[in-house]
């Protein structure tokens, strides 16, 4: 059974103890170094440092944060203190140990500057990198945040955070001096120096903003007129000029909780023009790699048709989403339900859906994020309304296999736009689609998971231009078909969204093929 997509107006048509606290764009490190120069006092003989540390943090209010591996918070010290400086008794705890210490928030953060013996991964003719990893949670309630955007601040370098909110980063030499971006929707931005992350794993918190603003102004505000705005802006705010993004794309299929098949890539696009412009994108593979399950019982067999073209369908500026289009929104109620922060700015979230009356075809339900100064779309959730959903199997399962009946059950996406140095680019993109298969005449079948994602990991203005035929690859095809071979080395100094624990634990457990899948996250 080969799993595509529909055309518009058929459906889119018609184990660290490390956290840090928020700190806002404006409040960069060394905001609070006077807590350095505070004086202390106290005697403590033969105790665990991770005692000294809650004794400074009881006198001066500042938590202590760091990469256990790093800090060793069981070993053994001794603090003999008469109103010294904080500043000293920090030496004496870790000076010896080649670590430094600074301030973000009300933190103070221990880490180890990057050195000649800091590991770096090495890639013939690449530039050598260092690594950059954690988890992205909210400070109230300590969940995890999926799909942050991180990136280095000003450059078009960066990742997302994966549906548990994980993630990880490699950064250059050239990198140390800059510092890194995470962004939410929703929440405060959290800017970090990136020598003080390299080489451990950190849990990093960010805070809620919450925006006051009065109802009676949303009220007043026509959601349908911020609809145009989009359209109207996106010359200004996508660009008129072609753009190289460097970016991730995986897939995956799972029959119940049993994975069937994974595919990964590293690829380059040549990302044509937002207007002005017939020019269409293109595609060209790096590298890639797949595991597929040898181990299997099932006589249905799932294959995911052009996922990578369906990531770059989606982009819904460039190819004009249904609930903006002109011509459909009538078919759609708009609701301007809140007002958020994002990246130091705001955001309309406007709620839109399929009209009452609309009962032919099966369309959209979801939020919009709109920028409240330029009407760039930061961010789109939607998915086929569930009401209408039988009218779109055909769509999505344009083959079903002889003898089974497929039914689709969920279709939600996610789209996201980064705005660089006064540019939206295509972000990230993620698709989930659920479907129940059953062989005919059984009374029981089988749910299947199917999601495929794409995130940008650079962006290059500069060095652009189309690439040759014999360099791209045919998107609507069943992108694991295409896919021969296995490096071992996969990653190298290349970016990538980390996989979820659960798809590591699969990965980890199914016999595959060709040869071994190993872990490299």
């Amino acid at each position: 059974m080969n799993v595509g997509y529909g055309n518009r107006h058929i459906i889119l048509n018609r184990s660290l103890a490390f956290a840090f606290l928020l700190a806002t764009a404006s409040f960069y490190l060394h905001a609070q170094e006077n807590v350095f120069d505070a004086p202390v006092t106290m005697k403590m003989n033969n105790v665990k440092l991770s005692t000294a540390l809650r004794a400074i943090t009881q006198k001066t209010g500042f938590e202590f944060t760091y990469d256990t591996d790093l800090v060793m918070p069981d070993s053994i010290v001794s603090v003999n203190a008469v109103d010294s400086p904080v500043r000293k008794v920090l030496a004496d705890l870790f000076n010896a140990r080649g670590l430094s210490y600074t301030t973000i928030a009300k933190h103070i953060i221990i880490y180890r500057e990057p050195d000649e013996d800091t590991r770096v991964i090495e890639e013939e003719g690449r530039e050598p990198v260092y690594m950059v990893s954690g988890w992205i949670k909210e400070k109230e309630t300590g969940q995890p945040l999926p799909y942050a955007t991180l990136g280095i601040y000003g450059k078009g370098k960066g990742t997302v955070s994966n549906l548990d909110g994980g993630f990880s980063l490699k950064v250059t030499g050239d990198d140390l001096a800059d510092s890194l971006r995470i962004s939410y929707l929703g929440f405060r931005n959290l800017i970090i120096p990136v020598n003080i992350l390299i080489g451990s794993n950190y849990n990093i918190e960010l805070e809620r903003e919450y925006i006051p603003i009065p109802e009676v102004i949303i009220r007043t505000r026509d959601p349908l007129a911020l609809i145009k705005s989009i359209r109207l802006n996106i010359p200004e705010n996508y660009g008129t000029t072609p753009a190289i993004l460097s970016a991730f794309y995986r897939e995956s299929i799972s029959r119940k909780s049993k994975l069937q098949e994974y595919s990964e890539a590293v690829i380059n696009i040549y990302k044509s023009p937002y207007a002005r412009s017939l020019q269409t994108d293109q595609v060209s593979l790096y590298k890639s790699r797949k595991i597929i399950n040898t181990d299997l019982s099932d006589t249905l067999v799932v294959k995911l048709k052009a996922g990578l073209n369906a990531c770059l369908f989606l982009d819904g500026i460039r190819n004009t989403f249904d609930f903006i289009s002109e011509e459909n929104i009538e078919d759609y109620n708009y609701r301007i339900i809140d007002i958020i922060s994002f990246d130091d700015e705001a955001a309309y979230v406007v709620e839109f859906n399929q009209k009452e009356h609309v009962t032919d075809l099966a369309l959209f339900k979801g939020l919009i994020y709109i920028n409240t100064d330029n009407y760039g779309v930061h961010s789109v959730e939607f998915e086929i309304n569930e009401k209408y959903i039988d009218k779109i199997d055909d769509q999505f399962v344009p083959q079903s296999s002889k003898g089974f009946s497929v039914k689709v059950r969920k279709v939600r996406y996610k789209v996201d736009y980064r705005y660089l140095n006064g540019r939206y680019y295509l972000n990230h993109v993620r698709g989930d689609l659920e479907f129940y298969a059953r062989k005919k005449r059984s009374l029981f079948g089988s749910p299947y998971f199917i999601f495929f994602e794409l995130a940008t990991t650079s962006v290059d203005t500069v060095n652009v231009s189309r690439f040759s035929r014999d360099e791209t690859i045919p998107t609507g095809n069943i992108f694991s078909d295409i896919i021969n071979g296995y490096d071992p080395d996969f990653w190298g100094t290349d970016n990538f969204v980390k996989p979820e624990d659960n798809i590591q634990e699969a990965l980890m457990r199914i016999n595959a093929k060709p040869g071994k899948f190993e872990q490299e996250f």
